[in-house]
């Protein structure tokens, strides 16, 4: 069984039947050249749309390591500035521990 073919197309005439049931002659080597046209330039854009598809996955790319650089510096500000108040803490309760222990040293002396 050979191709089926869409019922306007009269086969081994060339020619078309419009709509209206009008015949129309049919350049086939035009035909061909269209559809190559259109096939190269539908390839063209899928490559221009992967090129802009890669941009803008570059972009971010880009776009996450800046914000991942920036998230790090602050929680290295926040890690700091938690370091630095337990330090004051500690030297603080190490104070308050030693002012205990003299207390029970003159508390033990008297």
């Amino acid at each position: 069984m050979g191709p089926v073919l869409p019922p306007f197309f009269v086969p081994d005439t060339k020619q078309l039947f419009d709509n209206d049931g009008k015949r129309h002659d049919v350049d086939l080597a035009r035909a061909e050249t269209d559809l190559n046209n259109l096939v190269e330039r539908r390839a063209r854009e899928a490559g221009e749309a992967n090129a802009t598809e890669m941009a803008w996955k570059a972009s971010v790319r880009k776009h996450h390591e800046k914000l991942r650089r920036q998230r790090r510096g602050e929680w290295f500000c926040y890690w700091s500035a938690l370091a630095e108040s337990l330090r004051k803490s500690a030297a603080h309760y190490e104070a308050k521990a030693l002012e205990l222990l003299e207390d029970e040293r003159e508390e033990k002396k008297a």
